[in-house]
């Protein structure tokens, strides 16, 4: 019987060990990241770091989509989108935050890009990457 709690708290442990999260925010993480295939509103692992990225269509729905979802992550952590802690990059003469369409066009034009990122105490780091090839959101350390 001993032996079956001790295999239990290991179990926990090394499940708690290797939990991917952003703070509060918990993610699942289904495979790993390749720049050659193109796999969208995926987390996925880059390689053996402790980093995952989900890749969004590049498309005014796309921006959409990564928005709500950074929105809701940094809602459930106490952050807001208005206030990034590194990465204060949203350059762009022509770029409206408001309106995903015209976002889009502008980003794909090469007039505008955008990288914010918000860092949380537990040491994880989220990422808003949008740029003409790419339109990204990353977890820097979100395995703990």
């Amino acid at each position: 019987m001993r032996k079956y709690y001790i295999f239990l708290i290991l179990l926990f442990s090394l499940a708690a060990a290797n939990a991917q999260s952003f703070g509060n925010s918990e993610i699942r993480v289904d495979g790993t990241y390749d720049i050659n295939m193109l796999i969208y509103g995926v987390w996925l692992r880059q390689g053996t770091t402790g980093n995952v990225t989900m890749r969004f269509n590049q498309t005014p729905e796309g921006i959409t989509t990564a928005v709500n979802m950074v929105k809701k992550m940094l809602a459930d952590n106490g952050k807001s989108m208005e206030s990034p802690d590194i990465f204060n990059s949203f350059e762009g003469s022509d770029l409206n935050r408001k309106d995903s369409g015209k976002m889009h066009y502008s980003i794909q034009a090469g007039n505008s890009r955008i990288n914010e990122g918000w860092i949380l105490e537990d040491g994880s780091v989220l990422q808003l990457l949008f740029g003409a090839c790419n339109y990204e959101v990353n977890i820097i350390n979100a395995y703990k």
